[in-house]
């Protein structure tokens, strides 16, 4: 990707960031169990209408995962479903793991992505336009995502 672009003005969404960090290293059994059960999750959200509609994700010892949603009522039904109390109540509290989370409400953004080899983040969520005319500065971009 030569050209600058830039992430396209979309309505409010959610942007919701977590990760998991193995406390006990020794238990390699329990990075595997956690790391299947997420996939297992991402594949449902990618197959179904939940209202998420990207996901990027990064490991090591603490995996993390960002995740954009329609909204925020979307991320909480999904969260309140089986599928995620299930695997919550198996790994909440057992000291194996720890798990952190943030939600972000966003109205207002801007990104620019410049020499990348595909789209990325918020780009690749929400696709991008040419960072040019109305949308060359960060300043014009912020105020194109408001709605």
């Amino acid at each position: 990707m030569s050209e600058r672009l830039c992430a396209k003005p979309k309505e409010n969404f959610v942007v919701f960031m977590l990760g998991a960090r193995i406390n006990r290293w020794w238990k390699p059994w329990v990075a595997i169990r956690i790391a299947m059960e997420m996939s297992a999750m991402q594949k449902e959200l990618k197959k179904g209408d939940y209202g998420c509609f990207h996901i990027h994700n990064w490991g090591g010892r603490m995996s993390n995962s960002v995740q954009y949603w329609r909204d925020f009522d979307a991320l909480e039904a999904y969260a309140q479903g089986s599928t995620h109390m299930k695997a919550w109540q198996k790994y909440a509290n057992n000291g194996d793991i720890a798990i952190w989370h943030e939600n972000y409400e966003i109205s207002r953004y801007e990104g620019v992505y410049l020499g990348m080899p595909d789209e990325i983040m918020l780009g690749k969520a929400i696709g991008t336009v040419p960072a040019k005319g109305a949308m060359k500065t960060a300043r014009k971009r912020i105020e194109a995502s408001v709605k």
